[in-house]
This record gives structure tokens, sequence and C-alpha cells, in this order.
């Protein structure tokens, strides 16, 4: 097939013709550098008071400064914690998507 290559153990995303269509991407530098961060941003959790309307904005931000601190190398566009910094920019942390037990269910 034109434009197609053998498949490595380092390849884990193809299309349906066996294309490679995502390579692997770098989350942390290190296992070391994972742990601490995951601790580090669950230790901030919930990223908002409670409030009806937080400034996701600011959040993110002051977020992203903690966090980029353990492994700037991490923070590439498009990579796994720059996606996590959009999402909770955008309110998908917003605190009252996590409570359980209000009978909305």
């Amino acid at each position: 097939m034109p434009g197609s290559r053998e498949w490595t153990s380092s390849d884990f995303v193809l299309d349906r013709d066996g294309h490679v269509a995502r390579g692997p991407v770098l989350v942390n530098s290190s296992l070391d550098q994972y742990v601490a961060t995951v601790l580090q941003a669950t230790a901030r959790f919930p990223y908002d008071d409670g409030c009806e309307e937080p400034d996701f904005s600011s959040i993110a931000d002051d977020l992203r400064a903690h966090l980029a601190r353990i492994d700037p190398a991490a923070w590439e566009v498009d990579r796994y914690w720059d996606t996590f910094y959009w999402d909770v920019m955008v309110g998908d942390y917003h605190s009252i998507l996590f409570m359980l037990g209000d009978g909305d269910t």
C-alpha cells in the first residue's frame, strides 16, 4: 500500500487500513513527574469555589502555572496537559459536574 509502513510497538492508533493515525505523545517526561503533576492537580480540586459563574480562565491559568513548573516539556500545544488546561478553561471540571447524591440522577 502506498504510504503504509510496518507497525511497531510504539505506534498505538491505527486507522482502518492499518496506517498509523497517531503515534505516541508525551504526557510527562518521567513517571515521577507524572505522579507529581497528578498529585498537584488532584490536591487543587475542586478548581472552583462552587459559585455559579466561576472565572475559569483565571482558574485554568493558575492551575497551569502550578503544574507546568513540575514538567515544562509536558505542556506542548495539543498534548495531554495542554488539553486538560483547555478543559478546565471551558468549565469541564466545574465542581457541580462532580456532585453526587443530590437527587438529580
